[in-house]
């Protein structure tokens, strides 16, 4: 039996869509947040603006992608804090110091979703989303830092880091 080049095509348009459609559950599930204030739409428009997040095709490789994001983004808000610091703006030190926590929590956060001890995992989650970032959120608002490099990354750690905590806490509950 000879299958037509249209049949071909047809057929790779229909495994697409429904790859591409595997995505946004995925990424519904993680930003199914009860564990804090995060915005759920927020949530889904960041994690599906992340092309490697919303190509993960199952709930571990979602945790993993999330993280790495989290990371990079953590990664660069603290260098941009860290820039900033010579400008001697009040609050800025509390802001790196609470990215200092928040970046090693993402890596540990990756080797104990790698090691199935998905308890640890978040709990380390829950430390970074809550006790470290909170020591920024409350620097920038005891001093009014209105910088919004400083906001979107406090908002962005709070998106990914609690976006995992749901995913880790689902693998965990298997």
């Amino acid at each position: 039996m000879c299958i037509s080049n249209f049949q071909l095509l047809l057929l790779a348009c229909l495994i697409f869509v429904q790859s591409s459609t595997a995505a946004p559950s995925l990424i519904q599930k993680a930003c199914n947040i009860t564990r804090a204030n995060v915005d759920n739409k927020q949530c889904i428009t960041t994690l599906q603006s992340q092309p490697r997040i919303a190509s993960a095709t199952g709930m571990t490789s979602l945790a993993f992608r999330i993280l790495q994001a989290g990371y990079r983004n953590s990664t660069k808000t603290r260098n941009y804090i860290k820039k900033l610091e010579s400008r001697s703006i009040g609050g800025l030190k509390e802001c790196e110091a609470a990215y200092d926590l928040i970046i090693p929590s993402f890596r540990s956060a990756r080797e104990e979703i790698r090691d199935k001890d998905y308890e640890t995992a978040t709990y380390d989650l829950l430390l970074a989303g809550t006790d470290y970032l909170s020591q920024c959120e409350n620097a920038t608002a005891a001093y009014r830092i209105k910088d919004g490099v400083i906001l979107r990354g406090n908002t962005a750690v709070k998106i990914f880091v609690f976006a995992t905590y749901t995913v880790a806490d689902s693998l965990g509950s298997r």
